[in-house]
């Protein structure tokens, strides 16, 4: 398995990247799997939010609805 460390932080002849562009690699990289957390822990907390809600639901079926308290006339 290749990880972009090992291609990022090596150099040689292979690799003909400069320090700066590693660098660059290596925060876009970062950032992107910081992305990727959140959009993580966003789906898991909206998971358990709606497990919360089907068990209000389940508890007491009728009690919970929305009132829209913004009709127009």
């Amino acid at each position: 398995m290749i990880y972009i460390n090992n291609i990022a932080l090596q150099g040689g002849e292979k690799n003909l990247m400069d320090n700066k562009q590693r660098i660059d690699l290596c925060i876009h990289v970062v950032n992107e799997l910081r992305r990727m957390r959140g959009l993580a822990y966003a789906v898991c907390r909206q998971m358990k939010s709606a497990k919360r809600a089907g068990v209000l639901k389940t508890l007491a079926p009728g009690q919970f609805k929305y009132v829209n308290s913004g009709k127009q006339k």
